[in-house]
């Protein structure tokens, strides 16, 4: 640990809760005029993830970016944000879907098509596998759904769907190839 480091920690090894301690916009600015940064960032992450006092104190007596991890390894955050749900698409995760519907329906399906001349579809997803990149399984933990020529509009000639995070079928968030 940096001799820096130490004297920051030294300087907040008597903070508590009961001394005021400086506010959020405060103790960020201190730090930034010593260490930089974005206030108006670390104001809002100190805002948002309720930093205690000693946490506020600590980063405002902090020198260097050593002594900034310190203080929030020493105080971690008391109440950090919650972990994103899985089942709120993001972009990237449509996009994934996307691809991998298509992977299945535009790459895969012509080149088993090759060499089953005159069967219409497979008998499960599972013939297509060996023949598409990516997983059969969409980015929310669903298996893709193959769908047949008679449940498709006239001219598609194979259907590949993702259920989208909510995994109903039918619904406004599924990934279709078609």
């Amino acid at each position: 640990m940096a001799a820096r480091t130490l004297v920051a920690l030294a300087l907040c090894a008597g903070c508590s809760s009961k001394v005021s301690a400086p506010s959020c916009e405060e103790a960020v600015a201190q730090a930034s005029k010593r260490v930089g940064g974005e206030v108006a960032r670390g104001v809002a992450m100190c805002t948002r993830d309720a930093w205690s006092a000693d946490l506020r104190a600590c980063v405002a007596a902090a020198a260097t970016q050593d002594a900034l991890i310190a203080c929030m390894s020493r105080f971690p955050p008391t109440h950090a944000p919650p972990p994103p749900s899985r089942a709120v698409p993001t972009r990237d995760d449509a996009d994934v879907a996307r691809s991998l519907v298509r992977s299945y329906a535009r790459d895969a399906f012509p080149l088993w098509q090759a060499h089953h001349a005159g069967t219409a579809c497979p008998a499960s997803i599972a013939e297509l596998d060996e023949l598409a990149s990516g997983s059969r399984t969409d980015p929310w933990g669903h298996p893709l759904v193959l769908v047949c020529p008679q449940d498709l509009p006239s001219g598609v000639p194979i259907g590949i769907l993702s259920l989208g995070p909510d995994g109903v079928r039918g619904t406004s968030d599924d990934v279709r190839s078609w």
